[in-house]
């Protein structure tokens, strides 16, 4: 199995030590290849914020002759997926940052299914929880099997002891949550609000056969599917399902309405 580590730090001390140690563990445990994404050694423009990627496509980003495509290429191929980063102002790495913010449309055109994913994130003192939660639940809106990540305080200088003891166990644990969910069922049932969010996806995008998110949904098969991908699913989710699209299928078709106007209204002045 092949793991992608995209590394947001800028430097290669304690959080490439600790995503090694994090690859130790799991080579002994599993037959997996590890590779390594330094963003930091990579062309990754800055986003523009102009939204070509959300409504005509990534490949028509005007950033687009840099290494996005290629890192991309890279993580849809993996088995496994590790975004590692140490917290800087209470958040992701600039670097990291913008890689994520290039990868945008992803959130609107999910791809990464059945892919196993886990944060992996440092910290001198505090803050990493909401780094760590923001990570996996982007990770979740991606389409990714999000294993809980990996926190560690390595405080600069000397360690005691009891320190060092303490960011082994957290690595080991995370191994172990890693390996679970690389190894286990790669299209596992939803939780209730991940179903639920899907359904009101599918029930607002109707928009238009020019609008791109339209477009991937349908030749997914997804607007007519009862999730992403096929997995057993409660009576009671396919109920709650059905009541999601009906209700808010209307809503979609008054937002269809709205945009429809504003565009011929654009196209006058």
């Amino acid at each position: 199995m092949k793991i992608v580590v995209v590394m947001g730090s800028p430097r290669k001390l304690e959080t490439l030590k600790v995503v090694q140690r994090f690859e130790e563990k799991l080579v002994a445990q599993c037959e997996v290849t590890f590779n390594y994404i330094f963003l930091k050694d990579v062309c990754i423009k800055p986003c523009l914020g102009c939204f070509i990627c959300l409504e005509k496509g990534e490949e028509f980003c005007p950033q687009r002759d840099d290494d996005r495509v290629k890192i991309f290429d890279l993580l849809m191929n993996a088995d496994g997926v590790i975004f590692a980063s140490p917290n800087y102002s209470l958040q992701v790495t600039a670097l990291m940052k913008n890689f994520l913010d290039r990868m945008a449309y992803v959130f609107h055109r999910p791809c990464f299914f059945h892919k196993a994913f886990i944060p992996i994130i440092t910290q001198g003192v505090y803050g990493g929880e909401e780094i760590m939660k923001y990570l996996e639940t982007l990770g979740s809106f991606w389409g990714f099997n999000v294993t809980k990540g990996v926190l560690v305080t390595t405080p600069p200088g000397v360690r005691l002891p009891a320190e060092e003891t303490k960011i082994q166990r957290k690595i080991t644990e995370g191994v172990h949550r890693f390996q679970k969910t690389l190894t286990g069922n790669p299209s596992p049932k939803p939780n209730i609000k991940k179903f639920i969010i899907f359904n009101l996806v599918c029930a607002f995008k109707p928009y238009g056969p020019k609008d791109r998110d339209y477009n991937y949904f349908k030749d997914k098969g997804w607007l007519e599917a009862s999730y992403y991908y096929e997995t057993k699913l409660p009576l009671i989710y396919r109920i709650i399902g059905t009541f999601v699209r009906t209700k808010f299928s209307k809503e979609g078709a008054k937002r269809q309405m709205l945009l429809s106007r504003l565009r011929k209204q654009d196209l006058e002045r």
